[in-house]
């Protein structure tokens, strides 16, 4: 039994006996049937196709394309299954179908994967059989709402086959009243057609319009009227009332370019999109145009869509990845630059190390030797100074002490800052600064460096024996300063990213003065903490350059007082007991040496818990504490010490990398009473020394 009667409006025997009424089982082939057999095969795009016919034992094929058996046990059927459907079957892989496990077609040869099949029914609705195409290729798609309508439509049409063979005078009868059915109902289909061709044009997103071309005296094409036109085409263009009108009478400054792309399509029906501003209407268009009817009909059926948005976002996106690339090859090119920089300085601080060590016992040795590495040494300070500063400020937590501050004095203090290296490359210096008096609300040291940057630049890129000129102007309520120089100059296209973050204009990494390509952007970054602005001037390559910086002036007279080093020497202050600790022996061992040298009595610990046990017998007067230690850190052995009533005058003193304002407030939090950062300067070391005496 192929189908439970409790569940059907047929059994098998009504169809097994349908089946023989037709007296089609083990007849020859059928020359219509085997036409519609290989339309199917074609349609569908399948290798194998045919019409199976089911009895009690077996499946029949009357009529097959690429199938080489024309019987096969009901057991290894696939039709058998789409008996059981109410017209179409379709298994898009019958390898992952249960109903096919164990069918010897789909796990042995030929390997049947793809499955679809239509039924063959009678006008009383007993399936006989099926018009089936099938694949050894899997189609997940299934079949595509055409290929379906075309599977049922040729099922149905061997049906009738079937039933003309059976009835042969009623086949012509019903031949004549299908004629007449189809006569009834063309018109019917004719206004429904131009029903559902006007609700997809009306509803899509996208313009649309049917243009008649108009040539000239000379055959070309210059004009075109509109005959039709969808809601959405108004969107997109901008037209209204459109429809019965020249493009020349709506637009009559009308681009001739788009008459002469349309023209084109009407005259060899090769369709054509492009893309193309329309000056006209002041947008971006994306237009697909293609030919309607023949050569002759002059009709072109146009889609078109304003893209003018979707291009902005398109370029704003290739500016992102082109900006994101070059900031990229920037940082590249700086880490190149920071290993070059880094090793300068270090390259001759190990060769004086070397010659230490090789003429330790010559004398002058170390008088010649210690300058050049004080020198280097104060170098990398710098450097790492910058660094930080750059992350300070990008991070924003620059500290600034703004105080109202007289402007020579801050130019001067850049001057002197800047004099070795304008000095030493002979070149002829001038100050040139007006005789009033102009003060800025401003962190005097971070502004003397923000000029001397700009002065060591003139320097550096500058052909010895050049000139340079540092200029201050009151104009307004504003400070103008002004740092000339007739250096190398710079390329106009330059001058708007000179002050972008690692930004080397025309400077190799290995070039002597070629710098990490960070001093500029912290000039302009610190500029606009104190509230100004800053921007480069050149005539080009070779032409000299300046940089102007302008800042408000103060508004009040009013002088904030700093405080002084507690002490600037330590003549005459009486020894301390001092405690370093730090894991660095090598930085411990030599401050002590210097501290001991002063008279004071150090004691050392590589750890916290050392430093605790020292601490307890030695009673310091003054603890150097590093924070990073290992065991407990630097913090905890503060708490500890502030813990203990014995220890309480001991002053406390953070050693540190790191010196943000939140840095400095956790260790306050701690019980520090002073915060330096590395490396650490003798002079402040000294101060503190004097003030704790």
């Amino acid at each position: 039994m192929l189908r439970d009667n409790t569940a059907s409006t047929w059994t098998e025997d009504q169809r097994l006996s349908a089946l023989d009424s037709y007296g089609i089982l083990d007849t020859p082939p059928d020359p219509v049937i085997d036409e519609l057999v290989g339309m199917a095969a074609q349609l569908l795009e399948a290798p194998v196709a045919a019409v199976n016919l089911l009895d009690a034992t077996r499946q029949w094929c009357k009529s097959a394309v690429g199938v080489p058996v024309r019987e096969t046990p009901l057991e290894h059927s696939a039709c058998k299954f789409a008996l059981l459907e109410s017209s179409l079957l379709v298994v898009p892989d019958a390898s992952q179908d249960p109903r096919f496990a164990c069918n010897p077609l789909v796990t042995g040869s030929p390997g049947l994967r793809f499955y679809a099949g239509a039924l063959l029914t009678t006008p009383d609705g007993l399936p006989l059989g099926t018009l089936c195409v099938l694949d050894v290729q899997a189609r997940p798609q299934g079949l595509s709402p055409s290929q379906r309508f075309a599977l049922q439509t040729l099922a149905e049409r061997v049906m009738a086959r079937f039933e003309q063979q059976r009835h042969p005078d009623a086949a012509e009868a019903a031949r004549q009243a299908e004629i007449e059915r189809r006569l009834r109902s063309s018109e019917s289909a004719r206004l429904k057609g131009e029903q559902r061709y006007r609700t997809v044009l009306d509803s899509i997103d996208v313009g649309f319009c049917i243009i008649e071309m108009m040539y000239d005296d000379q055959g070309e094409p210059w004009n075109y009227r509109m005959l039709e036109v969808n809601p959405a085409f108004v969107q997109h263009t901008g037209l209204q009332n459109a429809v019965g009108r020249t493009i020349r009478e709506l637009v009559p400054s009308h681009d001739i370019r788009w008459s002469r792309i349309y023209g084109r399509v009407a005259r060899t029906g090769l369709p054509v999109r492009v893309e193309q501003h329309s000056a006209n209407l002041g947008r971006w268009l994306d237009v697909y145009a293609a030919r309607l009817g023949d050569a002759d009909s002059g009709q072109v059926a146009v889609f078109l869509r304003d893209v003018t948005e979707e291009k902005a976002k398109n370029e704003a996106l290739q500016q992102l990845a082109d900006d994101l690339a070059a900031s990229n090859r920037r940082q590249s090119e700086f880490l190149a630059t920071l290993a070059h920089e880094l090793r300068n300085p270090l390259a001759p601080v190990r060769t004086g190390l070397d010659l230490l060590r090789i003429g330790a016992g010559k004398p002058g040795v170390l008088d010649k030797v210690r300058p050049m590495m004080e020198r280097q040494i104060d170098h990398l300070v710098h450097l790492v100074d910058d660094l930080l500063d750059l992350a300070r400020i990008s991070s924003g937590k620059v500290e600034l002490k703004m105080l109202d501050v007289p402007l020579k004095e801050v130019l001067q203090r850049a001057v002197e800052m800047s004099l070795p290296g304008i000095e030493a490359r002979r070149h002829a210096f001038r100050l040139d600064l007006a005789d009033e008096d102009m003060r800025v609300q401003a962190d005097a040291t971070r502004l003397a460096q923000v000029v001397g940057n700009l002065l060591s630049n003139a320097a550096k890129y500058t052909m010895e024996g050049g000139s340079i000129v540092l200029q201050a102007r009151r104009e307004g309520g504003q400070a103008r300063i002004a740092v000339r120089d007739n250096g190398i100059g710079i390329p106009s296209d330059a001058l708007p990213n000179i002050f972008d973050m690692f930004t080397q204009v025309g400077r190799h990494p290995e070039q002597e003065h070629g710098g990490l390509g960070i001093g500029l952007h912290l000039v302009k970054q610190m500029t606009e903490l104190h509230g100004g602005s800053v921007h480069a001037e050149s005539a080009g390559p070779g032409q000299g350059s300046a940089f102007v910086i302008v800042l408000p002036l103060a508004q009040a007279a009013m002088r904030e007082n700093g405080f002084d080093a507690a002490a600037s020497s330590c003549k005459g202050q009486r020894p301390l007991r001092i405690l370093l600790a730090d894991d660095n022996a090598d930085a411990v061992d030599l401050l002590r040496e210097i501290l001991e040298l002063e008279g004071h009595e150090v004691r050392t610990a590589a750890n916290g818990l050392a430093a605790l046990e020292v601490a307890a017998g030695f009673m310091p007067d003054v603890a150097f504490l590093d924070i990073g230690m290992p065991g407990l850190n630097g913090y905890e052995v503060a708490r500890r010490l502030r813990a203990d009533p014995v220890l309480a005058q001991t002053r406390l003193v953070a050693v540190t990398g790191w010196g943000t304002q939140e840095d400095r407030a956790r260790s306050e939090a701690a019980g520090f009473d002073a915060h330096l950062t590395k490396p650490v300067e003798i002079d402040a070391l000294k101060a503190l020394i004097a003030a704790s005496a």
